[in-house]
């Protein structure tokens, strides 16, 4: 925990050129990128989660519960994420069936 702001501590991803700082920020070569809250949860939770498939009921329950527009949140969160890397096109894989 941190003691000032008594939120978990979040360990920092790095992934290609890209680093997911412990306080949320996203960067690209040391550049700041923006990312909405939304998509940033969803972005950790996959990072979390590498070499695993992440189904897509366990997204919708921890992210939209009980919301009927869920799974399009959820699909535009994903095609909003990989339009970011859209220089990576393996950087978020549908699995079709399981996840992603």
């Amino acid at each position: 925990m941190d003691s000032a702001t008594d939120q978990p501590l979040v360990k920092p991803f790095v992934f290609d050129h890209w680093l997911l700082q412990s306080d949320g920020t996203l960067m690209r070569d040391g550049q700041g990128v923006h990312v909405p809250p939304k998509e940033l949860h969803v972005l950790r939770l996959l990072l979390k989660s590498v070499d695993s498939v992440m189904s897509k009921d366990y997204l919708l329950d921890h992210f939209w519960p009980r919301m009927d527009a869920a799974e399009e949140s959820l699909t535009r969160c994903i095609h909003a994420l990989l339009k970011e890397h859209k220089e990576h096109k393996d950087f978020i894989m549908t699995v079709y069936g399981q996840g992603y």
